[in-house]
């Protein structure tokens, strides 16, 4: 089974004062005058001696400019945090070119304190390759290039997003981490793919030959793993009233307690739901179960579990999602069926994420006579369709959107 270590971490699903986020300006909302280049963003800077270039994309450009946000000359993406991100390219084809971004730590690392460095990450609309090649590197001094504008393959970072996991997501921000522990002294943390082209594998996406990658929420903070590891946390609804977490843990001897905690609509704001009782007999791979029976089944719920290790230590697993309920034996219904002349039908839905439907109206023999294309929210709907105009007989009523593809025969008489 997989194997999912509870760390002692800060990052958006932890609360804070936990520990300290060492990156200063971490979203880039620090900034010296209205940005276009990193330079204009207090605290981070280019690599020296080398030619690339990082940009910086604010609100306060204007929608649609060059370094404008959300939208831009790369794409459309609005900051992760406040209103400003940087970009900066990860792999040209044929060209080796890349772009470095750099930033000097808060403080110095500690030589054997195991310390995890994120990002968010968002590929730019215009690119045509998602690739693997993020990566961080710590130096007790500044990075400096050799001259041109290619990859620093002289430099071996020490934390790195798996080549493998190519980030192809051009709408939302997927966080890549990596964890290392520092040699001591290192204050200044380079961001970028350390890579030649050859080395840096990529997935095809409709776009331009290349990677432009924007990226927001920078942090580095200690990451302490305990004693009491975490298998296969999983979470599900059982029915429209109750979710079930299910987990197993390798040492339940060295665990104190356990709490479920959920954040509604969010992975943010998260409130606890009940302790967890504990069996003092539980061996190692025991299944552990519990169940949420105030989850709302109107809206994604999310949960994590908080851990207090035997030495008191506190510590988070990892977020699950549950989207809205959906009944597997309810999808749609209309009535009244049959319907009279003028009367109208009502569709009644259930979506689990709120979105656009298409209805459409059809006669035996597929031809469209109405259509309608109603907002959906997460949830049950009721929508009213009007039939006013059309003569009595048997028609086809078709919903696509969210999850629902379905079709039912309808009559107006």
């Amino acid at each position: 089974m997989r194997k999912l270590y509870f760390l002692i971490l800060i990052t958006s699903f932890c609360l804070p004062g936990l520990a300290q986020n060492l990156v200063p300006n971490p979203s880039f909302e620090s900034n010296s005058g209205c940005p276009g280049g990193i330079a204009a963003v207090n605290n981070w800077y280019i690599v020296v001696n080398h030619g690339g270039s990082p940009d910086a994309f604010h609100t306060c450009s204007g929608n649609g400019a060059t370094f404008g946000a959300p939208g831009n000359v790369f794409g459309n993406q609005a900051a992760r945090t406040g209103s400003c991100y940087i970009g900066f390219v990860t792999r040209f084809v044929s060209a080796n070119f890349r772009e470095y971004c750099q930033v000097q730590l808060t403080s110095p690392l500690v030589a054997g304190t195991t310390y995890e460095a994120e990002m968010y990450v968002s590929l730019s609309d215009g690119s045509g390759h998602g690739t693997g090649g993020y990566q961080w590197f710590f130096s007790s001094t500044p990075v400096t290039g050799a001259g041109g504008n290619g990859p620093l393959t002289m430099f071996t970072p020490q934390a790195a997003n798996p080549m493998g996991n190519h980030i192809t997501d051009q709408t939302n921000w997927v966080r890549i981490s990596g964890t290392f522990v520092a040699a001591g002294g290192e204050q200044y943390l380079t961001i970028g793919n350390f890579f030649d082209d050859a080395a840096t594998t990529f997935t095809v996406v409709p776009g331009w030959n290349w990677n432009y990658s924007y990226i927001d929420d920078v942090s580095v903070h200690p990451a302490v793993i305990l004693a009491s590891n975490l298998l296969d946390f999983q979470a599900k609804w059982l029915d429209k009233r109750a979710v079930e977490l299910s987990w197993e843990l390798e040492n339940p001897g060295q665990v104190q307690a356990i709490f479920v905690e959920r954040s509604e609509g969010a992975t943010q704001g998260f409130q606890e739901v009940a302790p967890v009782s504990l069996h003092q007999s539980a061996k190692e791979n025991d299944p552990w179960f519990f169940a949420d029976v105030n989850a709302n089944p109107n809206r994604p719920n999310y949960y994590r579990l908080r851990l207090i290790d035997s030495d008191g230590k506190t510590s988070y697993s990892e977020i699950r999602e549950v989207e809205a309920f959906v009944p597997e034996d309810y999808v749609m219904s209309v009535f009244p069926n049959p319907s009279e002349l003028g009367q109208g039908l009502n569709l009644k839905t259930w979506l689990a994420k709120s979105g656009s439907l298409k209805v459409g109206l059809y006669d035996l023999s597929g031809k469209l006579l109405r259509s309608w294309e109603p907002e959906g929210q997460a949830g049950e709907n009721h929508i009213q369709l009007n039939t006013q105009g059309l003569e009595a007989g048997f028609f086809l009523l078709r919903v696509n959107g969210g999850q629902i593809q379905h079709t039912e025969r309808v009559s107006i008489r």
